[in-house]
């Protein structure tokens, strides 16, 4: 996934950069954001919904941003259930204690 994400970033710098492939640019952005998700339309960070096809480089950004916080936010919560999960190990009346949290 990580190499999508940096594949992203050097076509946001190739579209920025080149203004004559442009357009075919746009098209790798697409198939980049497709292989990241398989939805078609995706809500962004500010709350519109984004078609995967879209021509508009601005959508692209926000589809990126939107599919980046999602990304994040999965680590976070995986990170937080194996915390979770270390604590109870961690309890000294161990896992299956009935007052174990309370």
């Amino acid at each position: 996934m990580k190499n999508l994400k940096q594949e992203f970033q050097q076509l946001k710098a190739d579209y920025t950069n080149n203004k004559v492939e442009r357009m075919d640019i746009i098209r790798k952005m697409q198939e980049n954001l497709k292989k990241r998700t398989n939805l078609s339309i995706i809500t962004g960070l500010d709350g519109k919904e984004y078609q995967m096809n879209s021509d508009n480089v601005e959508d692209l950004y926000a589809i990126d941003g939107a599919l980046s916080a999602l990304e994040s936010s999965e680590r976070i919560t995986d990170t937080g259930n194996v915390l979770r999960k270390n604590m109870g190990l961690g309890n000294k009346y161990g896992p299956s204690n009935p007052y174990n949290g309370r």
